[in-house]
C-alpha cells in the first residue's frame, strides 16, 4: 500500500512539473499565449505546489525524484517569479540547489544559483544577489553556455545599479547585450537595452536612457511579451519624471497598469500605483499621491510585500514633507525605518535616516537632521552605496549651510561632487555643483559662484531637461548681473526666457540687469507695528524686498488697491499674528483672505504662505485654514532662522538666490 502511495504522488509530481512547463511555455510565447499561461498555472497553482512540496521532503529517496525536484523552479522560472513571493520561491531554490548538488548537474546548480540571486534582489539585498550570481556565472561560464552566461551579467548589472553603481551595470550590461546578438536573443537584447537605459537614467542621462528604453519598448511588442513591454512602459514613465515632465510619466504609468493588471501582476501592480503617486507629488498634487501610495499600501499588505510596504511608507512620509506636515512625515518614516530593518533592507534604512533629517531640519532641528545625515553616511559607506554616500554629504552641507556655516557645506559639497563624478551620476553632480555655486555667493565670492553655474550648465546640457536648464541660465544672469556685468546677464536672462517661453525667437523687451529679491508681503494688525517693523528689518538685511505698508505705500496711493496688488505679485506671505490680533477685528483677515485665494492656485507642496505667531496664544484661535499650515513662533530661540529657511527653498523654487 505504501509503496502504491508512493507511486501515485510521484506520479502527481511529474506531470504536474510538465503543466508548470507548458504554463511556462505559453507565456515565453507572448501575445495571446500569455493569458493562457497564467490561466493554467493560476488553475493548477495548487497541484504544482503540492507536487514540488512532495519532491522536496523525497528529493533524496531515488534520482528521478532528485531531478524533478531541481527542475521545478527551473521549467517554471518565469511564472514562479511573478506569482510567488520571494521567500516561497528562495525555499523551492534551495531545495532544488541541493538536488542538482546531488545529481552533480553542473548546468542546473548554475540556473538555481542565477535564480537565487534575482529572488534575494527581489527581497532589496543587493549584497547577497551579487554573491548569488557571481557563484553562477562560475559555473555557467565553466560549462560554455553563453544564452546562461548573458542573463547572468544582465543581473549583475542591475544589482550594481541598485547599490548606485550605474558605470559597472553599464560595463556588465553591454557585455550581455553583446552575447544576445552573438546566440540570436531578441528578448535577452530588449532586455538589456532595458536595463542600460535603467542605469543610464540613475546616471542622470536622460536622453541615452529614454532612447535605450523606447528600444527595448519596440523589441518587447514585436515579441509579443506583456510583461516585458509593462517594465519598458514603467522605465519611460521614471525617465519622464526625472525629466519634470510628469504628465507623460503618468500615461506610460497607466498604460504599465493595464498590462500589469491584465497579466495579474499584483507586485507590479502596487510598484505602479507608487510611481504614479510619486509623478502627481511632481504635479503638486500631494494629496492625489497619498491615494495612490495607500491605494499600493493595500497591495502590498494583501501579497506580503515587506520591502515596498516599507518604500511606500516612506513614500507617505515624504508627500507629508511636502504638504508642510513634518510631525506626520516623521512618524511615517519611523515606521517605514522598522520595516527596513525588519527585512534587512540596508539601502532603504540610509534612504530613510536621510529622509528624517530632511523632516527635522524643516522643523529647524538642524544639529538633530546631521546626526540621521551622519547615520546615513555610515550605512551607505558599510554597504558600498556610493550615490546614497553622495547624496548624504549634500545633506550635511545643506544643514551646515543652514547654521551659517558656509565653508564647512563647502568642505561636504565638494565631497559630494568628488564621488558624483567618479561614478557618472551626472544628476548629483549637477545637484553638487548648484550647492557648491550657492555656498561661494553666499559667501560673498560671487564670481565663484559663477564658474561654479557655468559648469552646471555645461552638466545640464549632456540631457533633455530643459526646465532646468532654464533654472540655471536665471541664476546666472542674477550673478553677472551682480557682478556688474550688465551685458552678459542679459544674454543668459534672454535664453532662459527663450526655454521658459518654449520658442527660439528673439527677445526685444527690455530685460532688468539687477538680481531678483524675493518679495515677502507682510501680513499683519497695526497694533503689531512695532515687532512686524523688526522682522521687515531683518528681511531686508537678508537681501530680501519685504512690503510693509509704511516703507512701501506713498501719499496719494489707494492703499487697499495697493495691499492687494502687492499680495498678487509676492513670492511669499507671511501672516505674523499675535493673541491680540485673532481675537480683534481689522483688514488683517481681508488680507489673509486675499493671501488664501491666491494660495488655492498654486501646488499643495509650493511654500507660500507662512503662518508666523509673534506671542503665545492656543492654535485653536488662529484662522481656520491656517491651521493646515506649518506655523513658525517668531518668539522662539530659532524662530527667525525657520522663516529664512522656509524662503529659501521659496526662492530656490522660482529661481532666487539670498544671502
Amino acid at each position: 500500500m505504501a509503496l502504491t502511495i508512493r507511486k501515485a504522488y510521484l506520479r502527481h509530481a511529474e506531470y504536474y512539473l510538465n503543466v508548470l512547463r507548458t504554463a511556462d511555455n505559453l507565456y515565453l510565447q507572448g501575445k495571446e499565449h500569455v493569458r493562457s499561461g497564467l490561466n493554467l498555472f493560476d488553475l493548477e497553482k495548487e497541484n504544482i505546489k503540492l507536487g514540488q512540496s512532495w519532491t522536496s521532503e523525497h528529493f533524496q529517496d531515488d534520482q528521478k525524484i532528485t531531478w524533478i525536484c531541481a527542475n521545478y523552479p527551473i521549467v517554471g522560472s518565469n511564472l514562479l517569479d511573478l506569482r510567488l513571493h520571494p521567500q516561497e520561491l528562495i525555499g523551492w531554490l534551495n531545495v532544488a540547489r541541493l538536488a542538482s548538488h546531488q545529481l552533480k548537474d553542473k548546468f542546473t546548480e548554475g540556473f538555481i544559483l542565477n535564480n537565487l540571486g534575482v529572488a534575494y534582489a527581489a527581497l532589496g539585498d543587493a549584497h547577497k544577489a551579487i554573491e548569488f550570481y557571481e557563484q553562477a556565472l562560475l559555473i555557467i561560464s565553466e560549462i560554455g553556455d553563453r544564452h546562461i552566461e548573458g542573463t547572468v551579467l544582465g543581473h549583475l548589472g542591475n544589482a550594481y545599479n541598485n547599490l548606485g553603481n550605474a558605470l559597472k551595470a553599464i560595463e556588465y550590461n553591454e557585455k550581455y547585450l553583446v552575447i544576445t546578438s552573438e546566440v540570436g536573443d531578441r528578448r535577452g537584447e530588449g532586455v538589456a537595452l532595458g536595463n542600460l537605459g535603467n542605469a543610464y537614467n540613475n546616471l542622470g542621462n536622460t536622453l541615452k536612457a529614454i532612447e535605450y528604453n523606447e528600444k527595448y519598448l519596440i523589441i518587447m511588442r514585436e515579441i509579443g511579451d506583456r510583461r516585458g513591454e509593462g517594465a519598458a512602459l514603467g522605465s519611460l514613465g521614471n525617465v519622464h519624471n526625472n525629466l519634470g515632465d510628469a504628465k507623460m510619466a503618468i500615461e506610460f504609468f497607466e498604460q504599465a497598469m493595464i498590462i500589469a493588471r491584465e497579466i495579474g501582476d499584483l507586485r507590479n501592480a502596487g510598484n505602479l500605483l507608487g510611481n504614479l503617486g510619486f509623478a502627481y507629488s511632481a504635479l503638486g498634487d500631494s494629496n492625489k499621491a497619498i491615494e495612490f501610495y495607500e491605494g499600493a499600501m493595500i497591495i502590498a499588505r494583501e501579497i506580503n510585500d515587506r520591502r515596498n510596504e516599507g518604500n511606500l511608507l516612506g513614500n507617505l512620509g515624504f508627500a507629508y514633507t511636502t504638504l508642510g506636515d513634518a510631525d506626520k512625515a516623521i512618524k511615517f518614516y519611523e515606521q517605514a525605518l522598522i520595516v527596513a530593518r525588519e527585512i534587512g533592507d540596508r539601502r532603504n534604512e540610509g534612504n530613510l535616516l536621510g529622509n528624517l533629517g530632511i523632516a527635522y531640519t524643516s522643523l529647524g532641528q538642524t544639529n538633530k537632521a546631521i546626526e540621521f545625515y551622519e547615520a546615513r553616511i555610515e550605512i551607505a559607506r558599510e554597504i558600498n552605496d556610493l550615490r546614497g554616500e553622495s547624496i548624504a554629504y549634500g545633506n550635511l552641507g545643506a544643514a551646515y549651510g543652514n547654521l551659517k556655516n558656509n565653508r564647512v557645506a563647502i568642505q561636504y559639497h565638494e565631497q559630494q561632487l568628488s564621488i558624483a563624478d567618479s561614478i557618472g551620476d551626472l544628476r548629483n553632480k549637477s545637484n553638487a555643483l548648484e550647492n557648491l555655486a550657492e555656498d561661494y555667493y553666499l559667501l560673498g565670492d560671487k564670481r565663484k559662484a559663477g564658474e561654479l553655474y557655468e559648469n552646471q550648465l555645461n552638466v545640464l546640457r549632456g540631457n533633455s531637461d530643459q526646465h532646468s536648464i532654464s533654472i540655471t541660465l536665471g541664476k546666472l544672469g542674477a550673478v553677472y548681473a551682480a557682478l556688474g556685468d550688465g551685458q552678459k546677464a542679459i544674454i543668459y536672462y534672454q535664453e532662459a526666457l527663450q526655454i521658459a517661453q518654449g520658442t527660439d525667437a528673439e527677445f526685444r523687451k527690455p530685460l532688468l540687469i539687477e538680481p531678483l529679491l524675493l518679495r515677502v508681503f507682510l501680513c499683519h494688525s497695526s497694533r503689531d507695528k512695532s515687532l512686524v517693523r523688526e522682522l521687515h528689518n531683518k528681511l531686508v538685511n537678508y537681501g530680501i524686498d519685504a512690503w510693509l505698508d509704511e516703507k512701501k505705500l506713498i501719499p496719494g496711493q489707494k492703499w487697499e488697491t495697493e495691499i492687494e496688488k502687492a499680495i498678487k505679485s509676492s513670492d511669499a506671505i507671511i501672516v505674523c499674528l499675535s493673541s491680540q490680533s485673532v481675537i480683534s477685528e481689522g483688514y488683517i483677515h481681508k488680507e489673509i483672505k486675499y493671501a488664501l485665494d491666491r494660495a488655492d492656485n498654486m501646488p499643495d507642496n509650493e511654500i507660500f504662505i507662512i503662518p508666523c505667531r509673534l506671542d503665545s496664544f492656543d492654535d485653536e484661535k488662529m484662522p481656520h485654514k491656517l491651521r493646515k499650515i506649518q506655523r513658525v513662533d517668531l518668539y522662539s530661540a530659532n524662530g527667525f532662522d525657520k522663516i529664512i529657511q522656509s524662503l529659501r527653498v521659496r526662492a530656490k523654487n522660482i529661481n532666487l538666490l539670498l544671502k
